[in-house]
């Protein structure tokens, strides 16, 4: 092996960047051990390669250069094994999170697929629910800020109260929400509306739809499930929602 080596020499060993040697020197982490006065070449000792080396571990592991170069002050085997605990921690929780958010792009994924095979099906009939549940995140003043309204699919739940939003759990999902507030959708049957457009535009269409279906006797309640929403299209004109008329029988 060579005793020493230069700053493309030394990036080529260990494949980085001749800038990432250069910015560690800037910041005090590495430096070389030689530089020539007048044309300021870096030389570093074949023993850095050690230093170096500990160094990319180190930031492999996910730890920031500022805690590598103070972790670089008081390595021990104690030391050590703490850093790694404590990322080991670390990364099992930045995994379950990866985790948790992959099974939301699954659901949403198998809910739009499911909900356009239900919209040639359903559409303008009526259908027998079985009992369903969501999470009542309340109205939509407190609708953004809850972490549920990304995660699972919007139900607004339109009744003589006014209006209320909710997370629609499917796959008893209600065992496994570590939440209170869960509220049933009752079962019974329900007229199966599409509504393409803006969700302002929602009420005129219920209102409509109630004067055309005389023959029905309608609930004072309607569960609209978002399909395409601001999620899904940058246009409203395109938002698709499934509007569930509650019979009475």
């Amino acid at each position: 092996m060579k005793k020493e080596y230069t700053v493309g020499e030394l990036a080529s060993l260990f494949k980085i960047n001749n800038q990432t040697l250069y910015y560690y020197d800037k910041i005090g982490l590495f430096s070389p051990i030689k530089r020539t006065k007048y044309s300021n070449i870096r030389k570093y000792s074949f023993e850095q390669i050690y230093e170096l080396s500990t160094i990319l571990y180190l930031k492999r592991l996910g730890l920031s250069l500022l805690e590598i170069k103070e972790s670089l002050l008081q390595l021990t085997p104690e030391t050590t094994n703490t850093i790694l605990s404590e990322k080991s921690i670390e990364l099992r929780k930045h995994l379950d999170e990866m985790i948790r958010i992959d099974s939301a792009i699954t659901r949403k994924l198998e809910y739009i697929k499911k909900e356009k095979k239900n919209q040639e099906k359903d559409s303008n009939k009526i259908v027998y629910r079985k009992k369903r549940y969501y999470y009542n995140m309340g109205d939509e003043t407190l609708l953004y800020s809850d972490e549920s309204f990304y995660f699972y699919p919007t139900v607004a739940i339109y009744s003589a109260m006014g209006k209320s939003f909710g997370a629609l759990l499917e796959n008893n999902e209600k065992d496994v929400l570590e939440k209170e507030n869960i509220t049933t959708i009752p079962n019974g049957n329900y007229l199966i509306i599409y509504h393409i457009g803006p969700y302002e535009t929602i009420t005129e269409h219920r209102l409509k739809i109630i004067e055309e279906r005389s023959d029905l006797k309608f609930s004072t309640i309607m569960f609209n499930f978002n399909i395409y929403d601001q999620f899904n299209v940058s246009d409203s004109n395109n938002y698709l929602t499934r509007m569930e008329f509650l019979l009475e029988e």
